[in-house]
């Protein structure tokens, strides 16, 4: 007969007589003892062996935060048998770290970016703990761009220049206007439209609002009568 003992686990039938399946609830150390005593009820010397119990690292679950126009972050759940990350963005050269987050920036509108995370270190209950998420960036949103009404000038006037001012509403950060066309000059930080410059008849104008990431043009004209 087979006298296994094996403090705090749940034993089951092995694949014979002699070998038996051990199960315990939680990591750490346990000794299990074997005790074998044949027909002539002659009992061996009793046999222990220590065994290492390892749970298994958990698959990293991703999700994507805080993603704007020109960049998304990733972040999954930390786990206290985990030393550091092995990341990989895109398929690219894969990097180390110990963080649960990673923010990748420099993209643009409606970039899809994605990544895998393996815990480390990794152990034999875990060789397929690998997480992988894509994330994708924000696209522009809806830009209502106010250009200046139309405008009709006469060339004499004692002041030919015309202040350019524009509005814009629907963006998420700040951005600049541009004009352009006959006659626009620039003044510092200003724009202005010189009729002198400009000449006698219908002048087609634009302005352009630019934040970097998105881009919104409106036309208007000014005339110049003699």
């Amino acid at each position: 007969s087979y006298d296994w003992q094996a403090p705090g686990a749940d034993i089951s039938p092995g694949f014979d007589e002699a070998s038996r399946n051990f199960t315990w609830p939680f990591p750490g150390q346990y000794t299990v003892s074997l005790t074998v005593t044949n027909d002539q009820n002659c009992t061996s010397v009793t046999q222990t062996s220590d065994i290492e119990v390892i749970a298994p690292l958990n698959t990293p679950v991703i999700s994507c935060e805080n993603v704007t126009t020109e960049s998304v972050t990733f972040s999954w759940t930390t786990q206290a048998e985990v030393d550091e990350f092995e990341i990989s963005v895109d398929g690219g050269p894969v990097f180390f770290q110990d963080t649960t987050t990673l923010t990748i920036a420099g993209l643009v509108v409606n970039q899809a970016v994605s990544i895998t995370v393996i815990p480390l270190p990794a152990t034999p209950c875990s060789p397929d703990a690998v997480g992988t998420a894509t994330c994708t960036t924000d696209a522009c949103p809806s830009l209502s761009l106010t250009p200046p009404n139309d405008l009709e000038i006469c060339e004499g006037e004692d002041d030919p220049l015309t202040l350019l001012t524009a509005t814009i509403t629907g963006n998420s950060v700040p951005g600049t206007f541009v004009f352009s066309g006959p006659g626009v000059v620039s003044i510092g930080t200003d724009y202005f439209f010189d009729a002198l410059i400009a000449g006698v008849g219908p002048h087609l104008l634009t302005v352009e609002f630019d934040d970097g990431s998105c881009v919104a043009q409106r036309s208007f004209t000014y005339t110049v009568f003699d």
